[in-house]
């Protein structure tokens, strides 16, 4: 399961090691052309996202780091973090700087696509007719970050068992099913008092999937063990927008939300009193 959308793929160029940290990660600067600096906030917005790395025929699987600078044109350098694990098969793949890269979601076909679009000296293609409303809506806050949203897409259960598919928020482990039984995560409730929580009980829409181990050790030690109160807060943001994206394809019936008519979207929204919630771009082109 490839969230929000596995056709979001960024042409880019491999720049220098920034630094190689004692334990062995890699920081790389990888630079992106002004063009693309749009669909990159949009698709990675913060620091600490997954991002693959690919070459068209794989992908090394990274850390999104800060803005390392944005030039005058509009074109930015971004670091990237490699884990020890792939920093050898990195730096076999692209030995040198100026090397073609594309940052892909998690589709190694997908930045094989793109490379080949750059490499023909073409524009990337625009995945389907509607993919620049897309990524307005994916980061419009006043939908996305919407209870009333979260509550039509689908119920508390539904997203505790989404939450329980994906991978695990610290330490990375992905669900997957070993033989017959599946090995899962566990739904790992946020609990804030302004969100309703008391001793006994489990505010709605506020879990993080964590492994058994880190699930475990989170009770022991505390939110400490993933960074602290604000990094667990943005971690369980971005799961619910996650799972909010998810949920809306399924229930649309479209594949991508790239693919999805403004019209489409605000009939629906209509019919459920959230059109307030649209940004004005899906509301303009309804018309």
């Amino acid at each position: 399961m490839t969230e929000p959308d596995d056709l979001v793929a960024i042409p880019c160029e491999r720049g220098p090691i920034v630094h190689e940290y004692a334990d062995g990660d890699l920081a790389v600067r990888i630079n992106i052309e002004a063009d693309d600096a749009p669909l990159f906030f949009s698709a990675f917005p913060e620091a600490q996202e997954p991002v693959f790395l690919s070459n068209g025929a794989g992908a090394i699987e990274a850390t999104r780091g800060p803005i390392i600078s944005e030039r005058k044109d509009g074109g930015l350098a971004v670091k990237i973090v490699i884990a020890a694990a792939h920093k050898e098969r990195f730096r076999t793949t692209w030995p040198t700087p100026g090397m073609p890269a594309v940052l892909a979601r998690a589709d190694p076909e997908t930045g094989r696509r793109r490379l080949v679009e750059t490499a023909a000296g073409g524009a990337p293609a625009e995945p389907a007719p509607f993919g620049r409303f897309a990524r307005v809506l994916r980061i419009h806050t006043p939908f996305m970050l919407a209870r009333k949203v979260w509550e039509i897409v689908g119920s508390d259960d539904d997203y505790l068992e989404w939450v329980r598919h994906q991978r695990c928020a610290k330490c990375k482990f992905t669900p997957h099913w070993e033989m017959s039984d599946w090995i899962g995560c566990e739904a790992a409730h946020v609990r804030r008092i302004s969100d309703g929580a008391g001793v006994a009980l489990k505010p709605a829409y506020s879990a993080i999937p964590l492994c058994h181990t880190d699930h475990a050790e989170q009770h022991h030690v505390g939110e400490a063990i993933l960074g602290g109160k604000e990094a667990v807060d943005r971690a369980r943001i971005k799961h619910v927008q996650d799972w909010v994206w998810y949920q809306l394809k399924k229930t649309l019936g479209f594949e991508h939300m790239s693919e999805v008519p403004p019209a489409v979207l605000v009939a629906w929204a209509r019919e459920r009193g959230i059109v307030d919630t649209l940004p004005d771009v899906y509301l303009e082109a309804a018309v």
